[in-house]
């Protein structure tokens, strides 16, 4: 009985593999925000406002290989790459200070879904998706005006001095689990060559976990200055939240009161590439 059940399993498994076709495939898209979420506010002289967006937005190129285990159902593997576009993250405009902060995804992703060929030409995708590097890049720009008695103690009351200050910010998250799905239609070339056209949707968003900062440079009056002191005068600002950004060590956050947020990864792309299978 356990002979006849191993031989079974055997010749099914064998007809399967006959049927079946091993593929790769190259793509290469946009990808819009979806799911926005506040990423940041935007403050001038008449309020403040919430900037919301999404860092999945950009340019995303990936690499799939499958195997249609079914004529109509196929297991694929992708892993991919997206080159962020910016996105406003802090904005201040007001007399006497100024402060822009910009941010962008450079992250590197996998997937594994399920593919079902509706028809010859059309399929959907569904499948589970996560980031396995990459990081989320901020780059600051400060432009302050602070009293002038902060360099010359004679300086007279209410002189000023410009505080110029710009840093970026590697932001470093924890494992993300999202999902991921697809319309997809391909165009016969050959027997073996197909190209296709699909819209995507990835949901996810990732943790932030540490940041290390890095090309950081500051002046006051002129005069180039440490961490320690532009430290020293934000602390006496509204720009206080700022001081965790251009740390010279490693910040943890979600530790000392320092929020650790999900960053937004969402997106809807339109993906265009190639198909080549692999006849057994």
């Amino acid at each position: 009985m356990k002979k006849i059940l191993l031989i079974s399993i055997i010749v099914v498994f064998a007809i399967n593999y006959a049927e079946a076709q091993f593929y790769i495939s190259g793509t290469g898209g946009y990808s819009f925000a979806a799911n926005e979420k506040t990423l940041g506010s935007s403050t001038t002289a008449s309020g403040v406002t919430d900037l919301e967006g999404s860092y999945g937005e950009g340019i995303e190129v990936s690499l799939r290989g499958g195997y249609h285990i079914h004529e109509k159902w196929a297991i694929e593997l992708g892993l991919g790459y997206l080159h962020g576009s910016d996105q406003d993250v802090q904005s201040l405009n007001i007399p006497g200070a100024s402060a822009d902060l910009d941010a962008r995804g450079r992250a590197y992703g996998a997937f594994l879904a399920g593919v079902y060929n509706v028809t010859d030409k059309f399929y959907v995708k569904a499948g589970i998706l996560t980031k396995i590097g990459g990081r989320t890049e901020a780059n600051a720009e400060l432009a302050l005006e602070v009293p002038a008695q902060m360099v010359n103690p004679d300086a007279p009351d209410g002189a000023t001095v410009p505080l110029m200050a710009d840093f970026t910010t590697d932001f470093n998250g924890k494992i993300p689990a999202g999902i991921v799905g697809a319309i997809g239609y391909k165009i016969p070339v050959t027997d073996k060559f197909n190209f296709f056209a699909e819209v995507e949707y990835m949901g996810i968003s990732v943790t932030r976990d540490v940041s290390n900062s890095s090309d950081f440079s500051a002046s006051l009056a002129g005069d180039a200055i440490d961490r320690a002191t532009l430290t020293s005068i934000l602390s006496t600002t509204d720009l206080n939240r700022l001081i965790p950004l251009y740390s010279e060590s490693e910040v943890k956050w979600g530790e000392n009161g320092l929020p650790s947020s999900d960053a937004p990864y969402s997106s809807i792309g339109i993906n265009f590439g190639v198909t080549y299978s692999f006849d057994n």
